[in-house]
């Protein structure tokens, strides 16, 4: 790795050789960037999860690349080799919109689940009324959600990756959390 050091009070390293998101691409996917019910790391999820269904060939590159240490423990895991897979064969689908609804939902279960502790889909106070719903255990950052979501390890229908990739959503609302288990959780109510 070369090391490039900016003075000016501040040292900064990064990999010259890193294929990176373009600008262009991080703007179509940042569909959530100007929603001020979301913190940072929601819009985040959002971002990440439209990068993954507009540009699935880059993002395997790009966010899934097994000579980057994170990834290296992953390379024979099979859940990551058939998420590659998917990637790789996939075309392009729609990015997906914040939705007010959809994120009020994923709120009021969000809260729930906290003041549960329990895990699953199950909701005793909050209402329904979306078409798909991913959560998201032990992460809180969006990069890390998605991840996990996309790759779904232990999940054998795979179902968080194909709820995540389907085409035929169209907008979502995401709720980030502590939990008392998992220290955070994350809910993608899909619309």
């Amino acid at each position: 790795m070369k090391t490039i050091y900016f003075l000016l009070g501040c040292f900064i390293t990064f990999n010259v050789n890193a294929q990176q998101w373009s600008p262009t691409q991080l703007a179509k996917a940042n569909t959530a960037k100007e929603v001020k019910e979301l913190t940072f790391e929601e819009k985040q999820i959002i971002m990440y999860l439209n990068l993954a269904r507009m540009y699935p060939k880059d993002y395997k590159r790009i966010e899934l690349n097994t000579k980057n240490q994170e990834w290296k423990y992953y390379a024979d895991n099979s859940y990551f080799v058939s998420l590659v897979a998917t990637l790789d064969s996939m075309e392009p689908v729609n990015p997906i919109y914040f939705n007010r609804e959809m994120y009020s939902l994923a709120k009021c279960f969000s809260k729930e689940k906290y003041e549960s502790n329990k895990m699953g889909h199950d909701r005793k106070k909050c209402p329904g009324g979306f078409t798909g719903e991913c959560i998201s255990y032990g992460f809180n950052k969006g990069l890390e959600i998605i991840n996990q979501l996309l790759i779904d390890e232990g999940v054998e229908s795979l179902g968080h990756r194909e709820l995540c990739l389907a085409n035929g959503f169209k907008s979502i609302g995401v709720k980030i959390n502590e939990h008392k288990s998992y220290d955070s959780f994350a809910i993608l109510d899909f619309n």
